[in-house]
């Protein structure tokens, strides 16, 4: 149990739930049915939780968290399921490697399906619950029982015991194989033969359920009789108390809390409604623009702002357009607003998409990468509101890259949709940040000027390490993928693939004739996210990368030795060179790794760029580095 959690979290005190150091009011009443909590308070509640399964636990403890992945009952990976990560207390998690020390004995081990659970994952249980319409995991995980009924037979509550930390889904699996031992169902089997007494036919594996049964009572687990996977340690830890944060590798950063009081631009209300209040109000949002477990354009309608139109920019108002996809003008079903395609070659509102609004309501969540192109949207937004004078408010959002600043500067002649301004590969500032230079430094065209607000993030340092609550794109699934972009995306511009089309992009390279690496996969395509990755349906060979510590920064080193090991000449290597140069913002960058030039003389050649850079973003930065 190497890594320590101490959290702002989530506590229940007289119908009060906290998260984050935000009290959250679950209200319901048989009259109004199932209301999800609201934000309303604040507190310094800090439990402690631990990893379980993170290479100093025992050998036999195989993490494979089901919600962050899409094999599970709702058919997609649930909201606060970052990376493949089992989060329990202390006391619970020392008691389940009791068990696993016991079962090794006999050849056996641990295989976790889950852990802790955030409330926010409990909530999109609910949701989903909530949408009849969708049948499509009915044959794997319920095929006897109705969706309607779930509710009402114990499958899903509004609140989970696995959100108190002491709770795990598990099952035994052989060591000299790895197989999992038949227990009769699969996990999430919504159907009472999954009751762990049940009649099964198959005596073989009633006698396994039994037997993890016997294992986990003999270190404190008390198993839920309904479901032969589900053990909670007692007594908990935490009885009463509902948590909310992130199954995320940066929720436990050497044992460094992320501060609960941070609050996004989007959390503030009190500063943006006011201003907002009787006009007519454009939006600019995508599925990262939440507030709590509401989508802002839910939020402002129920605070009766004046929506009129929404402007979805890559990958869509709800993110399931795939990189390069193309994004369509319609109208968004939950709230039945017009949207407006940005993406695609009409990068920029025109006169008459803007002529009936008051406000442009900017609220998408960036990575600080220059080559991600919600940024170069922000650059054509601003334009459009400076030469038609409706002015642009900025709800800004942490940048999980903001901690440094490193790659090269983009010089003007590679100026394109993936790299707009003369900033660096990885330039650590926030939208709102970014939005003030571009005024300040004259960046639109003609030297216009925006009329900009920016609601900056509440408590927030650069240094902190962020974990996101919603993917921002199909691509990008978790923190580590995240932490790897800037380093991984210049292979785009490469034979070696990144790792689209499989459950981990932007945590793998590979490619049809390395013989270096010693892992394999097979790109293919994935609706939403990949329909057409690179080497599709082709075994490749490289690396894992799922295990690199997340505060990785950016390096040259997977370039430089992947562009030897591929055994293409280099001009074969760069297969989209033109691209590639675009998304360095140089073409010396290819120059010199096509002649062999080390990675410490070819990141001594922007060091005077980016001291330079440094100095000149200074008056623009609302943030302090620590």
């Amino acid at each position: 149990m190497k890594f320590e959690w101490k959290q702002g979290a989530l506590l229940a005190v007289a119908g009060i739930l906290v998260i984050g150091g935000v009290a959250l009011t679950a209200s319901q009443s048989q009259d109004e049915g199932t209301k999800l909590p609201e934000i309303v308070a604040e507190t310094s509640f800090e439990p402690k939780f631990v990893a379980v399964g993170d290479g100093s636990s025992p050998a036999n403890i195989k993490v494979a968290m089901r919600y962050v992945t899409a094999d599970n009952l709702v058919g997609e990976p649930l909201d606060g399921y970052r990376d493949n990560l089992c989060l329990l207390a202390p006391a619970a998690a020392r008691a389940l490697e009791k068990v696993a020390g016991r079962l090794a004995q006999d050849g056996l081990g641990l295989e976790l399906f889950d852990c802790y659970r955030p409330q926010q994952a409990v909530n999109h249980f609910v949701r989903w619950a909530a949408a009849p319409e969708d049948h499509s995991t009915k044959a794997d995980f319920y095929p006897r029982e109705e969706k309607s009924q779930m509710f009402e037979r114990g499958y899903i509550a509004e609140r989970s015991g696995h959100s108190r930390g002491a709770t795990v889904d598990l099952t035994l699996y052989r060591m000299d194989s790895g197989e999992a031992l038949d227990m009769g169902t699969g996990f999430d089997f919504m159907d009472e033969r999954s009751a762990t007494e049940y009649p099964l036919e198959d005596a073989a594996a009633r006698a396994n359920r039994l037997r993890l049964r016997e294992a986990m009572s003999a270190e404190g687990f008390v198993n839920y009789t309904q479901e032969w996977w589900h053990y909670t340690f007692k007594p908990e830890p935490y009885p009463e108390s509902y948590f909310n944060v992130p199954v995320a590798r940066a929720s436990v950063k050497d044992g460094v809390p992320v501060p609960s009081t941070l609050r996004t631009g989007a959390e503030q209300p009190e500063q943006y409604l006011p201003l907002l209040r009787d006009q007519n109000v454009g939006l600019v949002v995508n599925q990262t623009s939440r507030v709590g477990e509401s989508h802002l354009i839910d939020f402002l309608r129920e605070r009766q702002v004046g929506l009129q139109k929404i402007f979805a920019l890559e990958h869509g108002v709800r993110g399931d357009v795939e990189n390069g996809g193309k994004v369509d003008d319609g109208i968004d079903g939950p709230s039945g607003l017009p949207i407006v395609s940005l993406y695609g070659g009409n990068y920029s509102p025109s006169a008459e998409n803007l002529a009936d609004l008051d406000w442009l309501v900017f609220d998408i969540q960036d990575v600080g990468v220059r080559f991600y192109t919600y940024i170069s949207s922000l650059h054509y937004l601003m334009q459009a509101c400076a030469d038609h004078d409706v002015p642009l408010m900025v709800l800004d959002r942490p940048n999980p890259n903001g901690d440094y600043v490193d790659g090269p500067l983009l010089e003007e002649k590679f100026q394109s949709f993936v790299g707009m301004h003369p900033i660096p590969l990885v330039h650590g500032m926030t939208v709102g940040e970014l939005a003030q230079m571009i005024n300040g430094e004259g960046w639109l065209e003609g030297n216009a000027q925006c009329a900009l607000t920016v609601i900056p993030v509440g408590d927030y340092r650069k240094s902190m390490a962020y974990s996101l609550p919603v993917r921002p794109s199909p691509n990008l699934p978790n923190d580590l993928s995240i932490r790897l972009y800037p380093s991984l995306g210049l292979f785009e511009g490469t034979t070696v693939s990144v790792g689209r089309g499989t459950e981990f992009p932007f945590q793998a390279l590979g490619h049809p004739a390395d013989s270096a690496g010693r892992f394999s996969f097979t790109p293919q395509p994935v609706p939403g996210a990949s329909e057409n990755p690179k080497h599709k349906g082709t075994p490749l060979t490289g690396d894992d990368l799922r295990n690199v510590r997340l505060d990785t920064r950016f390096t040259l080193q997977p370039l430089l030795s992947w562009s030897r090991r591929t055994g293409e000449s280099p001009e074969a290597f760069f297969s989209r060179a033109s691209f590639f140069d675009k998304l360095a913002g140089t073409d010396r960058l290819r120059k010199a790794i096509m002649a062999g030039t080390s990675a410490e003389e070819i990141r001594s050649s922007w060091q005077t760029d980016l001291a330079t850079f440094r100095e000149q973003r200074q008056p623009y930065l609302l943030y302090p580095e620590h």
